[in-house]
């Protein structure tokens, strides 16, 4: 399914891109319409919708659909493709491979969001994801796959990583040249109330708890929850009893409605859980907070997080209580992150910023 973008226009270069679509549970999705934007002004846009249900999207039909269609776009010779690639994304990959097979020598860039992985087990097809049949899967992608990966990053005219330390472990792991490129965040006019959302999905019911002692007790504040286990409604439930804190449990919700509640949030704080099967991945969450003008707390010690915080606008701390009281109750300390929080986010993550910086990284004069 493409979505085309009608009549070119003369002289404009022809993109395919290839990514999820919101809605989808996969942040793919919502990291790939600011994206988006960038390729429009670039040039004539069609964007390549992929399966968003990742059970779909890891079946063996998924993959031979994704390699027709691929090849079907070589043979079509457009002036660029761009392709995100993430955890068990068998469509986008095996498109990537049928753009090869194709003979046509289509330009091609990627961006791995799982660096330095491409996909994972890229032969591990839902078919063989069974008890049994999983060692074959995992068997073939270490073999053959492996193969197949290096081939599609050797013929990529630039790989990009959404951190400097994915990029860096891409090109000394991978031996391919890795670009790092800034997350794109969508802005808004913010108009935050006394609201602390804690982004899903949420599984320590130790940390969401503690989030909600460190509110006052009395001043009218309100905790979002998001995607998160029993476990953890319950426990933040019980930590607001006795106080005047409103609850409102989000659960899962429609990329609009996700962002909303990072537009009138205060305070967003971003909870993770180890063990971090990616270390060197970008946080979109801690992004979209950033975006939509919020005060950022984590506990997340991956890459994406450690590298805003050392710019200063986000507060990366395992004493999450304590952050959390000192921005509810010291206004000025508050406003103070925010203030840098958005000016960061308006030098090194706007559409046009990023737009410079992945035109910069593409080869002199394929753009025309």
């Amino acid at each position: 399914m493409s979505e085309h973008p009608g009549p070119l226009r003369s002289g404009r270069p022809r993109i395919v891109y290839v990514a999820k679509r919101a809605p989808s549970p996969s942040g793919v999705a919502l990291y790939a319409e600011p994206f988006s934007q960038i390729l429009r002004q670039i040039g004539d846009v069609e964007w390549v919708a992929v399966p968003g249900d990742p059970h779909r999207s890891q079946t063996l039909r998924s993959a031979i659909a994704g390699c027709v269609s691929g090849f079907r776009t070589g043979r079509r010779k457009p002036t660029l493709v761009h392709l995100e690639l993430s955890g068990r994304a068998l469509f986008e990959f095996w498109f990537g491979l049928g753009l090869r097979l194709s003979g046509r020598s289509v330009p091609y860039a990627l961006t791995l969001h799982d660096p330095p992985s491409v996909v994972g087990a890229s032969m591990l097809f839902g078919v063989l994801d069974r008890r049994g049949l999983r060692r074959i899967g995992m068997w073939l992608s270490r073999v053959v796959g492996a193969r197949l990966e290096r081939g599609l990053l050797g013929g990529a005219i630039r790989v990009f990583a959404l951190t400097r330390a994915g990029a860096e472990a891409v090109s000394a792991e991978r031996g391919i040249a890795a670009v790092a490129l800034a997350h794109p965040v969508e802005f808004s006019s913010p108009s935050p109330d006394r609201t602390v959302f804690l982004p899903g999905y949420l599984s320590d019911q130790v940390a969401a708890a503690e989030v909600v002692e460190a509110l006052p007790r009395s001043g009218g504040w309100r905790v979002v929850v998001g995607a998160s286990s029993e476990n953890v409604r319950d426990a933040v439930q019980r930590a607001a009893e006795g106080t005047d804190l409103t609850i409102e449990l989000l659960g899962f919700v429609d990329e609009a409605t996700l962002l909303a509640v990072y537009r009138r949030s205060a305070v967003v704080v971003r909870l993770v859980t180890g063990p971090y099967a990616n270390p060197l991945a970008t946080s979109s969450p801690l992004c979209w907070a950033l975006g939509a003008g919020a005060a950022v707390i984590t506990n997340d010690p991956r890459a994406g997080a450690s590298e805003l915080a050392a710019e200063g606008v986000v507060m990366q701390t395992d004493a999450v209580g304590d952050a959390v009281t000192t921005l509810v109750t010291d206004r000025a300390a508050c406003d103070q992150l925010r203030q840098r929080a958005a000016a960061y986010a308006h030098a090194r993550m706007s559409v046009d910023e990023v737009k410079a910086a992945y035109v910069a990284a593409l080869p002199a004069g394929l753009l025309g």
